[in-house]
């Protein structure tokens, strides 16, 4: 079971993901910056031993940590608790342009 990834703007667009229905927005242009990067090296840990920590794999860490992929919220949950950070301190949330 895959989820279908893509930017979303302004309609609700409805996916079945696992048997479920869920919505996105489409055509937002909403952005979560994160400062994973800087607690991981901080506490001198490789991706892969980040990734382990938390139970996803190398890349998700990769491209998490170069903006391309927004984790869950359990993933951020994880990532939050793993540092004991609150999950504002390492994620930030970008509200996009309404006016296009």
């Amino acid at each position: 079971m895959g989820i279908l990834y893509r930017q979303f703007k302004k309609k609700p667009v409805f996916l079945k993901v696992g048997g479920k229905l869920m919505s996105r927005m489409k055509d937002s242009n909403d952005r979560i910056d994160n400062k994973v990067y800087e607690y991981r090296v901080l506490r001198h840990l490789s991706q892969s031993e980040l990734a382990d920590a938390v139970g996803v794999s190398k890349q998700t860490i990769l491209v998490m940590e170069k903006g391309n992929y927004s984790p869950s919220l359990i993933l951020a949950f994880r990532l939050a608790d793993y540092f004991g950070a609150s999950i504002t301190d390492i994620f930030n949330y970008h509200k996009g342009d309404e006016e296009q």
